[in-house]
């Protein structure tokens, strides 16, 4: 029995790992909590970004200061996450497993990945606010144009040859005549 306990815990903790580790690469990429999209990093400073949603000065100043209060927010419980997932290892890396030590620990990490989460929503509130809802929708319109001509370009990248292989192409043909 125990070993099944311990067994579903571990599948608890990877499952929870994983969706933490998502959610942070999606919030990167400005893909985050499923069609709540805006892009990441200082996008208002972009002159293109800030002349088409017509961004005044007084609105660049309090995206800042929501970018910075937000990004201190985000470190802390990052790391909390962080310390959360190393005290739940930790505790299975034991040989004799406490199972109600494992489950509340677990729970634990679990509310520090709910935590992480609601800031990020936080933060994309506020700019949703700050915004309204004509630029907000021509922001995220924006972005996923930008995001699909970015995956196009990388596709193209793929499909083409890299200069070098042309160079050794054209002197393995050179030296073949």
């Amino acid at each position: 029995m125990k070993k099944i306990v311990c067994f579903i815990l571990i599948c608890f903790f990877t499952v929870g790992i994983s969706l933490a580790q998502a959610s942070d690469y999606m919030m990167r990429s400005g893909s985050a909590m499923g069609g709540l999209t805006i892009p990441g990093g200082k996008w208002w400073r972009m002159p293109k970004m800030a002349k088409e949603l017509a961004l005044s000065s007084v609105e660049q100043a309090r995206l800042d200061k929501l970018f910075m209060e937000n990004r201190r927010k985000m470190i802390d419980l990052k790391s909390t996450v962080s310390k959360e997932k190393l005290e739940l290892e930790e505790i299975l890396d034991k040989k004799n497993i406490n199972e109600s030590g494992c489950m509340s620990r677990f729970l634990k990490l679990q509310d520090a990945n709910k935590n992480l989460a609601a800031e990020r929503f936080k933060y994309l509130l506020e700019v949703r606010k700050l915004l309204g809802i004509d630029r907000y929708q021509k922001l995220t319109a924006m972005f996923q144009e930008r995001r699909m001509n970015r995956m196009k370009r990388i596709q193209e990248r793929k499909k083409k040859p890299m200069k070098s292989d042309k160079k050794e192409k054209a002197h393995k043909k050179e030296k073949a005549e």
